[in-house]
């Protein structure tokens, strides 16, 4: 069984954990998360154009778990999926942006560019 495998135990408990670069839990509504934080270390950098980008990263890097886990792919049939981009500071963090069936939601103001 591989740590994929074992942390859905987890999830089918309802914990949240974090694998390697996520961290992934289930809403009480019964949608999964998928979190990832940026890269950078300073929000005055990141636009949101940039931001877009790391949240199709974090998309890339859930799918790649997906195809390596059958039993991953099997556990989010029929569920929602809401991937998430957030910023960690260090003693806490804040959401970024979010997305939810195809929908972009802003949770804090950025650059354009």
């Amino acid at each position: 069984m591989n740590r994929i495998d074992m942390a859905l135990n987890l999830l089918k408990d309802g914990q949240s954990l974090t694998i390697g670069d996520l961290r992934l839990g289930i809403e009480e509504s019964g949608s999964m998360y998928i979190t990832g934080w940026t890269q950078y270390l300073d929000i005055n950098n990141l636009s949101k154009a940039k931001a877009l980008q790391e949240l199709s990263e974090i998309k890339a890097l859930f799918y790649d778990m997906v195809s390596d886990s059958k039993e991953l792919e099997i556990f989010i049939v029929g569920k929602s999926l809401k991937f998430n981009l957030a910023f960690n500071y260090g003693k806490g963090g804040f959401g970024i942006c979010s997305e939810k069936n195809g929908i972009i939601t802003w949770e804090t103001g950025l650059n354009k560019n």
